[in-house]
C-alpha cells in the first residue's frame, strides 16, 4: 500500500512540474506577438519570423530587427551570423531557474544567399528534460 501512494505521488508531482509554463516559450511569444491562446508551432514560428523579416531583407537589417523585437536583450536569446556558411541561427533557451521537468528551446535558422540577403526560414523546438 506505501508502494502504491509514493508512485501516486511522484506521479502527481511529475505532472504539476511538468505542466508549468516554460520560459522560452514566453519570451519567444513575446518577441514575435503570438498569443498564449494560439497553438505554438515550428511552422507558426517560422511563419512570425519570415513576416518580422521578409525573404530578401539584408543580414544586416534582420539582426536590426530581430534586436529590436527583443532577441538578445537577456541572456537567454541571441542572434548569431556564420558568414562562412551565410546563415544565422537564433536561439531563445528555456531558464533553469523555472519549474518544469520538460523544457523547450527554440532555434531558428535563417539561411542567406551570396549577397547576404534572406532566403529562407526554419524554426525547431528542442525538448529537454531531467
Amino acid at each position: 500500500m506505501h508502494k502504491k501512494r509514493l508512485a501516486a505521488f511522484l506521479i502527481f508531482t511529475v505532472i504539476i512540474l511538468g505542466c508549468s509554463d516554460n520560459s522560452s516559450e514566453e519570451r519567444i511569444r513575446g518577441v514575435l506577438g503570438i498569443p498564449k491562446s494560439q497553438e505554438l508551432t515550428e511552422s507558426l514560428v517560422s511563419e512570425r519570423v519570415n513576416a518580422l523579416v521578409p525573404i530578401e531583407t539584408p543580414e544586416w537589417l534582420v539582426a536590426e530587427k530581430l534586436k529590436r523585437a527583443g532577441i538578445g536583450e537577456d541572456p537567454l536569446s541571441s542572434y548569431s551570423f556564420i558568414p562562412t556558411k551565410n546563415i544565422a541561427v537564433v536561439r531563445v533557451e528555456f531558464d533553469s531557474n523555472t519549474s518544469g521537468v520538460v523544457k523547450s528551446t527554440w532555434i531558428i535558422t535563417l539561411q542567406f544567399d551570396s549577397v547576404k540577403k534572406l532566403q529562407a526560414v526554419s524554426a525547431k523546438r528542442y525538448l529537454t528534460g531531467i
